[in-house]
């Protein structure tokens, strides 16, 4: 599971930040995570990428990123990888969202452990401009932000994201779908 870690120096300060959250290998070298989680606010109030982006992978340590594109929208970052991880295994979206009642499981990386916790989906609300969105029966701590949500069938379902109420929130593989297939030219995912 990779954990993107973000670095940037804003311009009027020498002080390095740091940072981590969970994302997933979705295939083709591609990593998907939270926008916050590389990029830092500007003076502008706007987002600007983080100088460094590093991503660890199990069995494989770290790798350096770049961000390939963000979507302040759903709230969801796309990193590319070296060329030679493109052969590394991803996750496969599923090919519906989940419906009200579904078992799903949300997985993050803390430091070196990887956690997870069991979540229903409890309704699909509609984000700030952004379309549907999953919300789950509890709140997913920091943690879980930008780490995936697999199905009973081990699909990518979503992406959870800064949760708009009390339950967790995560973009919907609906939503990502499209995202990714505009990045690698209308080829699968």
């Amino acid at each position: 599971m990779p954990s993107p870690s973000r670095s940037a120096r804003e311009p009027s300060s020498p002080t390095r930040r740091t940072g981590s959250a969970s994302g997933v290998l979705v295939g083709n070298g591609l990593v998907l995570t939270g926008l916050g989680a590389v990029t830092l606010p500007d003076r502008n109030g706007g987002l600007q990428p983080a100088d460094e982006i590093e991503v660890l992978v199990d069995d494989v340590g770290p790798l350096p990123a770049r961000l390939l594109a963000g979507d302040a929208g759903l709230g969801v970052a796309v990193l590319k990888l070296p060329d030679e991880a493109r052969s590394l295994p991803g996750a496969s979206l599923a090919a519906e969202d989940p419906k009200v009642g579904d078992a799903m499981l949300a997985i993050c990386v803390d430091g070196d452990s990887i956690r997870a916790v069991g979540v229903l989906l409890e309704r699909v609300g509609v984000g700030e401009d952004a379309g549907p969105r999953l919300q789950t029966d509890r709140a997913l701590p920091p943690l879980f932000w930008g780490g995936p949500v697999f199905d009973d069938r081990g699909h990518l379902v979503g992406i959870t994201t800064h949760p708009a109420s009390a339950g967790g929130t995560a973009v919907p593989a609906s939503l990502l779908r499209p995202l990714l297939r505009r990045l690698l030219g209308g080829s699968g995912i």
